[in-house]
């Protein structure tokens, strides 16, 4: 595990260097707003990926970040943007996905406290890249004007989610703060 600071989309957190290296690629959203970038931590070979996307707008104070899963995601379903749905490197776009579930898993009040965030809300999307199985960990958070959507993609053998699935998000999300 080696820590990752990025000061300039203000989060920090622990990394599994066995399965993505510690300098991103990196994509800049659009709109522009004060930052809007998404950075893939990844390493060629590996099925396994990590995704951070980091908003800083002062739309954020006003809006729940749910929005971000449950209303940006549905319509990215629906217009076939999968990779934006996905959020992969890449290397790893174009191949077939299939949707098989997506769960809401929970928003908990002594993690927000310990971790300085106004809001979070934790998720699990189960799909199909080609013909790997994956489970997508997502926790969307924000504090202040700034938001972020760390995800943590894993492969996997079952499509229901089982307590080992949640020990690699864990350990992530559990180090997740922002720098500030």
């Amino acid at each position: 595990m080696k820590e990752i600071v990025n000061t300039h989309c203000n989060y920090r957190f622990m990394l599994y260097t066995a399965v993505a290296e510690p300098n991103p690629e990196v994509e800049t959203q659009s709109p522009p707003f004060d930052r809007n970038e998404t950075h893939y931590y990844f390493k060629d070979g590996q099925a396994a990926w990590y995704s951070v996307c980091t908003m800083k707008h002062e739309s954020v104070r006003e809006n729940s970040v749910r929005s971000w899963i449950e209303r940006a995601d549905h319509f990215m379903l629906m217009a076939e943007a999968y990779d934006m749905v996905l959020r992969v490197p890449k290397s790893m776009r174009g191949k077939t996905f299939k949707n098989v579930a997506m769960y809401y898993v929970e928003q908990n009040e002594l993690y927000n406290q310990l971790h300085g965030f106004d809001e979070s809300h934790l998720y699990c999307r189960v799909f199909y890249l080609g013909d790997q199985l994956y489970k997508k960990f997502i926790l969307v958070a924000k504090k202040d004007d700034w938001s972020w959507r760390i995800e943590e993609n894993i492969p996997s053998r079952s499509e229901e989610i089982e307590p080992p699935d949640f020990v690699p998000a864990g350990q992530t999300f559990g180090k997740f703060y922002p720098v500030e």
